[in-house]
């Protein structure tokens, strides 16, 4: 029974560490993104002040 439970708690952390990693992944691309839109914000910016 330990030795099960011992088994479960390695695959638990194993699992936590992927999610871990995952979550870090989506972080950087949700950063990237929001750069970008932040940037093409500005752009369009610029450019209707160089309209008007």
């Amino acid at each position: 029974m330990l030795e099960r439970s011992g088994a479960e708690l390695q695959r638990l952390r194993a699992d936590m560490k992927k999610l871990q990693m995952q979550n870090w992944n989506l972080a950087q691309s949700n950063s990237l993104m929001l750069a970008e839109l932040n940037l093409g914000r500005d752009k369009v910016s610029s450019f209707l002040q160089l309209l008007f």
